[in-house]
C-alpha cells in the first residue's frame, strides 16, 4: 500500500476512533449533533453500544489494514461495506424521509470514507501480503 493510502487510512481511522470514543463517554451530546433523542439508560445504553461500537469497529479493521498482511485487504473492504451499508441507510431516508444538510455532509463524508478504504484495499502489494 501507498504512503498515501496508508494516510488516508490512519486519518479516517483516527476519525473512527475519535467518533466511538466519544460515543461510549458522552453519548448524549454526540446524539444531539446526530440529531438523535436518547431515551433513559436504554437509550445511552443502544447509544454506546450500537453506534459508538460500530465507529470502534471501523476503526480497529482501518488499524489491522494498515499492518499489512494476509487479510489487510479484507480488514479494509470489511470498513468499505461498513461505510456502503451506512451510505445505502442514509439513501433510505433520503427517499422516505427527506433530504437535509446535515445528512447530505454525512452522506458525502461516508461515501468518501468507502473509496478510501476500497482504493486502499486494491492497493495492497504482494509484499503487504506476507
Amino acid at each position: 500500500m501507498g504512503i498515501i493510502h496508508k494516510i488516508l487510512v490512519s486519518l479516517v481511522g483516527l476519525f473512527f476512533t475519535g467518533a466511538g470514543l466519544l460515543w461510549f463517554s458522552n453519548p448524549e451530546t454526540s446524539a444531539v449533533q446526530f440529531g438523535i433523542a436518547l431515551d433513559g439508560v436504554q437509550g445511552f445504553s443502544t447509544a454506546r453500544s450500537d453506534i459508538g461500537g460500530m465507529f470502534m469497529t471501523a476503526a480497529v479493521l482501518s488499524f489491522l489494514g494498515l499492518r499489512g498482511g494476509k487479510f489487510a485487504a479484507g480488514y479494509l473492504n470489511a470498513v468499505a461495506i461498513m461505510m456502503a451499508l451506512v451510505a445505502s441507510g442514509r439513501v433510505i431516508g433520503f427517499a422516505l424521509d427527506g433530504v437535509v444538510q446535515m445528512s447530505v455532509v454525512q452522506f458525502v463524508f461516508e461515501i468518501i470514507f468507502m473509496v478510501v478504504m476500497v482504493t486502499a484495499a486494491r492497493s495492497v502489494s504482494a509484499s503487504d501480503l506476507q
